[in-house]
């Protein structure tokens, strides 16, 4: 049952890429807090990859920072807010 909702899932997600126009790819990162070192350096390897590689399947991917403030409730928040927003 897992398999096939796993593989169902997958199906969805594809097809949903190829009708896009663009690609979003929300990215939650602590960009502030405690941590914001470890994303702020992660926030620039992404940008650096993206700027290598700015398309996938011939479909511009558009990259959507989301900060969750080195906290748990907050990440939650960022990720909710990520679904939401795009």
């Amino acid at each position: 049952m897992r398999k096939l909702i796993f593989v169902l899932l997958l199906v969805v997600f594809a097809v949903s890429i190829f009708v896009a126009e663009e690609i979003k790819i929300g990215v939650v990162l602590p960009m502030t807090g405690g941590i914001s070192a470890f994303g702020q350096m992660t926030w620039e390897g992404i940008s650096l990859a993206h700027k290598m590689y700015p398309t996938v399947l011939g479909k511009e991917v558009k990259l959507i920072l989301f900060d969750n403030r080195s906290e748990k409730t907050e990440a939650a928040n960022a990720v909710a807010r990520a679904i939401d927003k795009e």
